[in-house]
């Protein structure tokens, strides 16, 4: 803030506590006001007056208010040119260093001066029973804290720097229809509707008046947000145009605190040491004498003597310190693997279900073992194994009664065992039964082994 603004805005407090007539000083140095005299509380008050005062001072007359210094003294006198001339600083006091200086060589422009942007509508409408965005396409004022472009995205404006923005939207619409309608305005900050402050009016039809939406509110702003007016209709008896107007339309923007994020300041001194404390780490409670003061560790918490002691923890002698925690839950389960295997002590026949699981008993097809795959978990047989003693063989999966084919069996072509290499993989269900068939066999003797792996993971 100059120099100029701090005593037009002190001037204006100062009028504010006026009793017996108003005062009002424009930001152009206009005085007008009524007859009678000030009374009141702070200091003196001297400025230059201009013709039109209905107490009879004329244009260029010093007029002067003695106020009551003993509350707050803030200025031991001003004077001021209202016209634009230089200032006497000379007599100001309680002010920040560097302004009474006695030199009024401030650079901030006049006193009126903010940084805003006003926005008007010339010839662009919309019709808001589509919900949209509303278009500003005349400038009429815009400082560089904010970015505006009369035809591209022009219903938006684009903040250029942080501080604290008042903003007032005003949009008039005109009902076409004979029927009712509600229309509505939203603030949107980056294309998010601020649905607090939104507004609303209500038209009984084309002969009873327009809508006006008016939003007025203040928002803290960073630079490159951008803010923009959503207009539509909230409930409505007619499907008639409901159009924005151009006049008694404009969208205002005023920057009102701002500035740079200050220097971090320089990091305080450590504070002093703490006295030491009085606790004494007994580790482990057993039977015998505690202290006041004494802490103890007892069935997974901890405990601390509130006086001498003998009892064990917990009792009144003892006050817990922490307590043992609940036995949390399991774990999630990971990837494992598990195989299901059965066998023929003799040797093994083509085209037959002979395979025993543990029993000695042949397994006929449709029965075998149940999977249980629980819940959340995925199962697949991913590998089969076979071992004989000697002779060819080929065995294959069967799950449900229902022969997996080639890509899911396991031949022993030379040796006594072999693991399938190029098994195709197959998804099993909770329930599903598992069970063998032997395919092909020549020269065969037991004993013999097949095995099916099964791998599971969390799905």
């Amino acid at each position: 803030m100059n120099k100029k603004q701090i005593l037009v805005l002190t001037v204006i407090i100062l009028l504010s506590y006026c009793t017996t007539s108003t005062a009002l000083i424009d930001l152009t140095g206009t005085i007008t006001g009524g007859g009678g005299s000030f009374s009141g509380r702070y200091t003196d008050l001297d400025f230059s007056g201009t013709t039109g005062l209905s107490d009879g001072i004329d244009d260029g007359t010093l007029f002067n208010q003695d106020l009551n210094t003993t509350d707050s003294p803030v200025f031991s006198a001003i004077t001021a040119n209202l016209s634009g001339n230089a200032i006497n600083w000379t007599d100001l006091y309680n002010v920040p260093s560097g302004f009474a200086d006695g030199v009024d060589n401030d650079s901030g422009g006049s006193t009126n001066e903010v940084s805003k942007i006003i926005l008007k509508k010339s010839t662009e409408t919309e019709d808001i029973q589509t919900p949209q965005v509303i278009g500003w396409d005349a400038e009429e004022e815009k400082d560089t804290d904010f970015t505006h472009d009369n035809t591209t995205n022009n219903e938006r404006i684009t903040i250029n720097s942080n501080g604290t923005y008042i903003i007032t939207g005003n949009v008039n619409i005109v009902n076409t229809g004979g029927n009712r309608v509600t229309g509505y305005m939203d603030l949107r900050i980056n294309g998010v509707a601020d649905e607090d402050t939104r507004a609303k009016g209500y038209s009984r039809g084309s002969g009873y008046g327009d809508i006006n939406l008016q939003v007025v509110t203040t928002k803290v702003l960073e630079d490159g947000d951008y803010i923009d007016l959503y207009c539509g209709i909230d409930d409505a008896d007619q499907t008639n145009a409901v159009n924005t107007q151009t006049s008694q339309s404009e969208f205002i923007v005023v920057k009102v605190v701002g500035g740079p994020r200050g220097v971090d300041g320089v990091q305080g001194a450590p504070g002093p040491a703490g006295s030491p404390g009085d606790i004494t780490w007994e580790g482990d409670w057993s039977a015998g004498l505690y202290t006041t003061n004494m802490s103890v560790a007892h069935e997974g918490s901890s405990y601390i003597a509130l006086n001498d002691t003998t009892d064990e923890p917990p009792s009144d002698d003892w006050d817990l310190i922490a307590s043992k925690g609940d036995t949390g839950p399991a774990g999630p389960m990971d990837n494992y693997t598990f195989c299901i295997w059965a066998e023929e002590n003799s040797g093994i026949e083509a085209s037959t279900y002979e395979w025993a699981f543990g029993n000695g008993a042949d397994t006929p097809s449709g029965r075998g073992i149940p999977i249980y795959v629980p819940s959340g978990m995925t199962c697949t047989c991913v590998a089969m194994s076979l071992s004989i003693n000697a002779g060819t063989a080929t065995v294959e999966l069967e799950i449900n009664g229902v022969v997996q084919g080639a890509n899911c069996d396991v031949t022993v072509s030379s040796g006594t065992s072999a693991v399938q290499s190029d098994f195709l993989p197959v998804s099993i269900s909770n329930g599903d039964v598992v069970n063998f068939r032997t395919s092909a066999a020549s020269g065969t003797s037991g004993p013999c082994q097949v095995c099916a792996w099964f791998n599971v993971e969390v799905a």
